[in-house]
C-alpha cells in the first residue's frame, strides 16, 4: 500500500512518498522540484508585487503544466526530449 498522509489545514490526504503538498496554498505537485518551482517571488520580501508567493492554478496553466490522475501538479516532458529519449529525435 502506498504511503499516506494527512495535510492538518486542509485535511486533504496525501498519497505517495513523491508528492510534495504546499502548506501555503494546499496545492499538490508530483515533485518537491515541481512544488519548489510553483512558489515565485523573493525571500526578504513580505508584501508587494515582489513578495513571496504561491502561483494560482491559471498561472501554474499558463506555463504549461497539467495534473494527473490524482489531481498532482506536473511538468510534462518537452515534444524533442521525450523523442530524444525514445531515440526518434
Amino acid at each position: 500500500m502506498a504511503d499516506t498522509w494527512k495535510c492538518v489545514d486542509c485535511r486533504r490526504t496525501i498519497v505517495g512518498r513523491r508528492t510534495e503538498h504546499c502548506a501555503a496554498c494546499h496545492q499538490d505537485f508530483r515533485s518537491t522540484g515541481a512544488g519548489d518551482d510553483h512558489r515565485v517571488g523573493r525571500f526578504d520580501v513580505s508584501d508587494g508585487p515582489d513578495r513571496r508567493r504561491c502561483r494560482s492554478p491559471r498561472e501554474i496553466e499558463g506555463r504549461g503544466w497539467v495534473r494527473d490522475e490524482h489531481g498532482r501538479w506536473y511538468r510534462p516532458m518537452p515534444a524533442d526530449v521525450l523523442a530524444a529519449r525514445r531515440g526518434s529525435a
